[in-house]
Formats: C-alpha cells, sequence, structure tokens
C-alpha cells in the first residue's frame, strides 16, 4: 500500500514538473511569436519612414536642378554637384532596400523566410533612414550656383594662312588698324571663299589681339539675321540668361551693363545686311576703345556698316598663286586643297593624285580650252565641292563633262555645287540632280552627304531607272528652298538607301508625300531602315508622309520634327512601329488637330511630345 501511494506521488511529481516545463516552452514560443510580430511591424514602419524621407530628399534635388536649369548664366558649385551625386547613391541603396521588401522581407504568417530577414533589413532600413536624415541635417545644397565665368577669349581654331599673302596684308592691315585710337569699326570684304573667315577666326585666335582687349565676341550671321536672334547669340557668349529679354532695350541694356568698363572686340563674319549695333547691345555706350571688325561679300555692306576703314582681300595674282601651288605640289601626300577664288587650273596641280578634298571654282577648269577628263586625275577624292560663279553659256559647255566624271568616282562622299548667284548662272533651269539615262551601272556609290539648296525649277533629285549601289551609303539628305520640287523618292531610289540616316526637307512648297505612292508601289515594309531623324519644316501642302500610314516599321526613327504643315493630319505610327521613336517635335496647336485611328496610339505618343 505504502508501495503505490509514493508510486503515485511521484508520477504527480513527474506530472507537475513536466506541466511546468511545457508552460516554461509554450512561453517562449509565444514571446518568439510576439518578437516576430513585433519586428514584423517594424520593419513596415521603418520602410514607409525610409521611402518617405528619401522622397523628400529626391524632391529637394529635383527642386535644385530645375533652378541651375533655369538660369544659364550660372552652374552648380562643386559642393552642390557632389550633393546630387551622394543623392543619387542613396536612391540607389534605398532602391535595392526596396527590392528586398517587395521580394522577402513584407510580414507575413505566410512567409517563414520573414522570420529571419525581416529583423536584418529592418534595421538596415533604419540605419538608411537615419542617414537620409542626416544628409539633410548637414546643411545640403546650402549654396546652390554661382556665376559662370566668361572665357575672354573662345579659340575658334584658326587655319594657317601664312603662305597665303593676300589673306595676311588683310589681316596685317586690319591688325594696324586695330591699334589705331580712333578707328572703331573695319570691315573687310571680298569675294565667296575667297578666305575672309579665315582671317577673321585668325584676328579672334590672335594671343597679341587678345591681350589689346578684354573680351572677344565671335557672332556669325545668318542669311537672314534677325535682331533678337543677334541678342540671343551675345547674351549667350556672355553666359546672360536670354529670359525675360525680349524687348530688344531691356536685352541691349543688359549686354551694356555687362560690358561697361571692359574693352572689347566684336567680331562680325558674313555680314550680308546693315545691322544696327547700337539697338542690339548698345554700342555707342560701350567703352570707347572698344572695337568692331566684320566681314562681308559686299564693300558696300560695310559702307552700310559705318565702317571707318575698309579692307579688300584681292585674289591672288597669277604669279602668287602658281608659287604658293609650286610649294604644294612638292608635297606628294598632300590632302587637302582650296583653290577656290585663284587662277590655279587643275591641269597644272594634275600631279596630286593623292588629294581627298577638293575646293575650287568653276573657273579653275581653265576658261579657253577645257580638256575633257582632267578633273579625272582626282579620282581619289572624299569630298568635292566646286562653286559655280561664271557665266551659264561656261556652265553649260563643261557640265555634262563634270558630272560623268564625278559619278563614276567609287570613293566620293560629299559633293556639293554652290550657285551663289543663282539668277546669273542657269540654275534656275536644273530640273533634276542626276539623270539616270544613259548610265548601265550604279553610280555614287560611296556618297554619304547630299544637300540641295536654293534650286528654283527642281522637279526631281532622280530622273530615270536606278541602278544597284547607287547612293547605297548616302547617309545624309538635306533638301531646302526648292519650290517646284514634288518628288523625293523616285522610283527605286528609296530601295537603294539602306544606309540613310537623316532627312530634312524644309521650304519645298509643292510637296504632298514624302514617300509617294505612285513612285513606291510595292515598297517592303522595311524601307529606310536605318533612318533616325525626319525634319519636316514649312511644308504647306505636305498632306502625308507615306500614302499608307503605319506600312512602314520605321525600325531606327529616334525624332521626328514638325513644323508648318498645316496640312499633314496623321502620323504613320501605330501601336507596334516605330519603336525607338524618342522624340516628336511640334507647335500644340498642330498636335491637337491630328486625326487618329486609335487613340491609344495617341496616348502612346503623346509622352513623347515636345511642344515648341
Amino acid at each position: 500500500m505504502f508501495s503505490f501511494l509514493n508510486a503515485n506521488r511521484a508520477m504527480e511529481a513527474v506530472a507537475g514538473g513536466l506541466a511546468v516545463k511545457a508552460y516554461e516552452e509554450g512561453a517562449k514560443l509565444a514571446g518568439c511569436i510576439k518578437s516576430k510580430y513585433d519586428n514584423g511591424n517594424d520593419l513596415k514602419e521603418n520602410y514607409d519612414i525610409l521611402k518617405s524621407e528619401e522622397r523628400k530628399l529626391g524632391a529637394r534635388r529635383d527642386d535644385i536642378e530645375a533652378e541651375i536649369n533655369r538660369d544659364k548664366r550660372m552652374q552648380a558649385t562643386g559642393e552642390c554637384q557632389n550633393c546630387i551625386v551622394s543623392v543619387k547613391k542613396i536612391e540607389e541603396q534605398v532602391s535595392k532596400l526596396e527590392e528586398k521588401y517587395n521580394s522577402k522581407g513584407k510580414p507575413s504568417w505566410k512567409k517563414p523566410t520573414t522570420w529571419i530577414s525581416g529583423p536584418n533589413l529592418s534595421e538596415s532600413m533604419a540605419k538608411k533612414s537615419k542617414e537620409v536624415r542626416l544628409l539633410s541635417k548637414d546643411g545640403i545644397f546650402e549654396t546652390v550656383v554661382v556665376a559662370k565665368s566668361v572665357k575672354p577669349v573662345e579659340k575658334m581654331g584658326a587655319p594657317n594662312i601664312e603662305d597665303k599673302q593676300s589673306l595676311q596684308r588683310a589681316f596685317h592691315g586690319t591688325l594696324n588698324y586695330l591699334n589705331r585710337d580712333k578707328i572703331r569699326r573695319i570691315g573687310i570684304w571680298g569675294t565667296v571663299g575667297i578666305g575672309k573667315t579665315a582671317i577673321m577666326q585668325n584676328l579672334n585666335d590672335n594671343e597679341d589681339i587678345a591681350k589689346m582687349f578684354n573680351i572677344i565676341i565671335w557672332v556669325t550671321m545668318s542669311n537672314n539675321p534677325s535682331v533678337q536672334r543677334l541678342k540671343e547669340s551675345i547674351l549667350g557668349r556672355l553666359k546672360l540668361s536670354v529670359e525675360g529679354t525680349s524687348i530688344i532695350e531691356e536685352a541691349a541694356q543688359r549686354i551694356s551693363e555687362e560690358l561697361e568698363g571692359k574693352k572689347c572686340l566684336i567680331l562680325l563674319d558674313k555680314v550680308g545686311q546693315k545691322i544696327d549695333l547700337h539697338e542690339i547691345m548698345g554700342f555707342r555706350n560701350l567703352q570707347k576703345d572698344s572695337k568692331v571688325v566684320l566681314a562681308s561679300r559686299y564693300g558696300r555692306n560695310c559702307y552700310d556698316m559705318e565702317v571707318d576703314e575698309l579692307i579688300k582681300v584681292e585674289i591672288l595674282s597669277d604669279e602668287d598663286a602658281w608659287n604658293m601651288f609650286e610649294k604644294i605640289v612638292a608635297l606628294v601626300k598632300h590632302e587637302a586643297l582650296d583653290i577656290r577664288g585663284t587662277q590655279v587650273s587643275l591641269l597644272e596641280i594634275g600631279s596630286l593624285r593623292q588629294v581627298r578634298c577638293l575646293h575650287m571654282s568653276l573657273s579653275n577648269f581653265g576658261m579657253e580650252n577645257p580638256i575633257e577628263g582632267e578633273i579625272s586625275n582626282f579620282n581619289s577624292l572624299e569630298e568635292l565641292s566646286i562653286e559655280v560663279c561664271s557665266s551659264k553659256l561656261w556652265w553649260d559647255k563643261i557640265v555634262d563633262s563634270v558630272k560623268k566624271e564625278v559619278a563614276a568616282w567609287e570613293k566620293l562622299t560629299s559633293l556639293r555645287f554652290c550657285f551663289p548667284e543663282v539668277d546669273s548662272y542657269g540654275c534656275n533651269e536644273m530640273e533634276t540632280i542626276i539623270n539616270g539615262e544613259g548610265i548601265t551601272q550604279g553610280v555614287l556609290k560611296c556618297l554619304e552627304h547630299l544637300c540641295i539648296n536654293n534650286i528654283p525649277n527642281l522637279k526631281s533629285i532622280w530622273q530615270g531607272p536606278v541602278y544597284a549601289g547607287s547612293l547605297a551609303l548616302l547617309k545624309n539628305l538635306t533638301l531646302s528652298r526648292c519650290p517646284e520640287l514634288k518628288k523625293i523618292f523616285s522610283n527605286g531610289m528609296i530601295k537603294q538607301l539602306p544606309q540613310l540616316q537623316h532627312l530634312r526637307v524644309e521650304e519645298c512648297g509643292q510637296i504632298e508625300e514624302i514617300i509617294m505612292e505612285s513612285e513606291n508601289k510595292g515598297l517592303e515594309a522595311n524601307a529606310l531602315p536605318s533612318l533616325k531623324t525626319l525634319v519636316l519644316l514649312n511644308l504647306p501642302e505636305l498632306t502625308s508622309i507615306i500614302w499608307i500610314d503605319d506600312s512602314l516599321e520605321w525600325p531606327s526613327l529616334q525624332r521626328i520634327k514638325v513644323s508648318t504643315c498645316d496640312k499633314l493630319k496623321r502620323l504613320p505610327f501605330n501601336n507596334a512601329n516605330a519603336t525607338k521613336l524618342r522624340f516628336i517635335e511640334g507647335q500644340e496647336s498642330w498636335w491637337g488637330k491630328l486625326i487618329w485611328k486609335d487613340e491609344t496610339v495617341k496616348q502612346r505618343l503623346q509622352s513623347l511630345c515636345i511642344f515648341n
């Protein structure tokens, strides 16, 4: 009996001990569960805090970058640039923590991995939040921008003119006038291509002249210069903001104030008409030692600008030209020649067969007895520019021979014909650039750049059959101010342009379609596979880019710009083509009038728009 009672008591004691043990283990388990639950709550809280701090810091950074970009006169301080880099690194680190949080860190009873990763991830987020706050408290972006320094001279990379006596005379004559106190305006004039720009560039880069002035300002004039454009050019040179300067008088006042007390030299290249320097920059208010040098094709333009002295750039005498080229001919490996405005003939320099770049005038062919084939000695040319400054009869007499020989050159990548006086030299009668009739093989196989400008009666670029290989490497095609041009890509031509990357068409009033149905039936969807940019400017009759709106793939197209093409109501894009398109530039009013087959296409393209 005693033994039985003792056994019962022993069992009760064991049971009691087991119960206590179970209770203790249960309490530990509950504590662990609570700890994991709390960690889960802390993780989410720390994540939310971190993202909030990151957004604040990023917003501040965005505001600062906007401030830097708003005023072109200013630039970010070194400290500010370092802070921007620090913010970028912080954002990258936060992004990595966020990836971990989204993949395995979110608190969930269904994901046991959270119990392992949660505490460490939560702690990392808490530390990163503190780092972001400390970065903000350290006075980030306290000093944001400082004024950009204006260079006294912006070098042009002037060519060497020591061996060109006429250019040297004009240069030294100008230098002499710059040293004379009472002379403030100097004019340099001479025929196209004679070297006026080279003289101006040497004036700009000359060290002795730089010591005479506090600042040298270079301005290249356009064919139709506007006061606004000139003002913006000078403001940009002085690192002054163009915003708020739409009133000319205000701009002139700002420029005048910026140059106050400074001795400046203004270099105006390619002046085509009179401009009022006082209206643009308050010239009469500038220091009396400030001076202007202008270069123009015509002496009368210089007089209109009220120059004190005028310098004419003379054409090289035959003797000087020949002496110069005797030296050049001795250089067998000479690769570039510019003989525009000289009396040197191609026959006289025919031994220079290694020349790769030649700029010449029509007169260099020899005016009395042109020898067919004299230009063929230069079949290694990669770039040829011919300035047609002669009589129409002379041009008509040799043009066919020139075209035949040039068309056969296999290394030519750039070809340019320049007609300075269109009305005088027969350009009005030109209706096509290349006549394929009579050609039996591909031509201009290596031509990369073709620019056609200001040909009033041009009807087409290519007429007749287009043989395989023709224009096969053409990358850039520009058509400008050809009012009668209707046909850009004639029958078979577009198939020969696999390398065309940039197409620009402007001020061609008769063009209705860029790719015409009548000339391109059966066109494959992969046509123009390399085209990256398409620029269409001032084409009042343009109604479509291609007659079937979304028939091409446009696999390389990145940018399209449209301006003053009011009849263009559709774009040739859908949701599947032009996948690399990044920018659509145009007027917002034009965009609003476009017609869409599918609104989703409009929504896709809307984000790419840059309105002007």
